[in-house]
């Protein structure tokens, strides 16, 4: 599944969670995040739910006209706090 995401891109989502005692006076010491990490897809959805771009480059060579066409894949990040 990572070489997946790697690939193809990905959804994923990132909760932070915060624990905090302000009633203690050394609140910079007892106040931490906790983080978890979830894939928000399943493993057989083909329709790239991360970032998907394409682009064409267009140019001519000696007079005969070419084009590229690229695909960009990427991860997209949700970031709940």
């Amino acid at each position: 599944m990572l070489r997946f995401i790697f690939i193809k891109g990905g959804l994923i989502e990132i909760q932070q969670k915060w624990k905090c005692n302000f009633d203690s006076l050394e609140v910079e010491k007892e106040c931490f995040p906790t983080f978890t990490f979830n894939l928000l897809q399943s493993g057989s959805d083909e329709r790239s739910p991360g970032i998907n771009y394409r682009f064409a480059e267009k140019y001519s060579v000696n007079g005969i006209k070419y084009r590229t066409l690229t695909k960009i894949y990427g991860r997209r990040f949700i970031i709940a706090i």
